[in-house]
């Protein structure tokens, strides 16, 4: 779901653009997570963009997640929240 300043819901048009727009937004989960460093193309499992997300105290890890798993996106603050529990459907522990 897409929210705007007030909190209220938004179209569905608006959320696909800025899942393909987000890089460089704060990941949010309950455990906090990171930042997304790209948006790649090749498509997850439910056939989505797939999220490759920055992790860790120095940002050495890569995650990498499906779109389908983003629930909320706040773009005025530049975040977005993950389903709980998340999906991995890949990692890179290289330094980036």
């Amino acid at each position: 779901m897409l929210l705007d300043r007030e909190g209220r819901g938004r179209l569905e048009n608006d959320q696909v653009y800025w899942l393909r727009n987000c890089e460089g937004f704060r990941v949010e989960t309950r455990d906090g997570l990171g930042f997304v460093e790209q948006i790649r193309d090749s498509k997850g499992p439910e056939g989505r963009e797939t999220l490759a997300i920055r992790v860790g105290a120095l940002g050495r890890r890569l995650l990498l997640v499906s779109a389908a798993e983003v629930e909320v996106i706040v773009p005025r603050a530049k975040r977005l929240w993950l389903q709980s529990p998340v999906s991995i459907i890949g990692s890179d522990a290289s330094g980036g």
